[in-house]
């Protein structure tokens, strides 16, 4: 997979790349047969990610800090 990743850090939230919100858009649309705009597949994202943090336990407002292994 080289070196994809879903997300880059901008003012400490965690921000979709474009390749994982186009990713996003496919799989909604083998899903449920709808397209996504860029915009629509974004915010549709997010809220996903909102819910799984809920879902998990995590405070809606939690971000993550990146640290190495001690």
């Amino acid at each position: 997979m080289g070196d994809f990743s879903p997300s880059i850090r901008e003012g400490g939230k965690i921000m979709l790349t474009k390749e994982a919100i186009e990713e996003f858009q496919g799989i909604y649309f083998q899903t449920y047969g709808k397209e996504l705009s860029f915009d629509e597949a974004t915010a549709q994202a997010h809220q996903l990610i909102r819910f799984c943090k809920f879902a998990l336990g995590y405070p809606l407002n939690f971000t993550t800090e990146d640290r190495e292994d001690e």
